[in-house]
């Protein structure tokens, strides 16, 4: 990470009841769902002198999985929508509008269960399934780069034993 990249972080929880996300200095948080599975997203652009390792704090008790994904030449934007299922083991990240092109859409797909095995949407790319390791809550993340301005449609992930 160089100074100036953007740096995102995507986290989430197995706390079934609601729990609070605290970031750390310097990060701006862009979501706080505070609901079953207590996802967070956070951004920060990098300074001259970055650390090894970040710490968020969770209130409450219960495991916690998440990633940063650094970008260089990039800017932040906005956290579109939060959609949940927490009865299908289909889950749909809703449609929404870029208004610019060239942009890097994600999707973050999280579960309060472990061992599970997750299918990703048909197109883009799967960067992070943390599905089998057994480090907590279970997530993917699913990234289609130069997507154009308009509706991005939505983006469904399927989650099993």
């Amino acid at each position: 990470t160089l100074e100036g990249h953007l740096m995102v972080a995507f986290l989430h929880s197995d706390a079934t009841t609601a729990r609070t996300w605290t970031p750390p200095s310097g990060w701006t948080e862009a979501l706080d769902q505070n609901t079953s599975p207590n996802i967070t997203v956070c951004y920060k652009v990098a300074g001259a002198s970055e650390g090894a390792s970040y710490t968020w704090s969770l209130s409450g008790t219960g495991s916690a999985s998440g990633i940063i994904c650094t970008y260089a030449n990039a800017a932040w934007d906005t956290v579109g929508s939060v959609g949940l299922s927490h009865v299908s083991s289909v889950q749909t990240a809703p449609a929404i509008t870029l208004a610019a092109s060239n942009s890097t859409l994600f999707a973050y797909f999280a579960s309060t269960a472990t061992s599970r095995t997750w299918s990703s949407p048909s197109s883009g790319l799967v960067l992070v399934d943390e599905a089998t390791g057994g480090l907590g809550p279970e997530f993917i993340l699913y990234s289609q780069a130069a997507v154009g301005s308009g509706s991005s449609g939505t983006k469904s992930a399927t989650i099993s034993n």
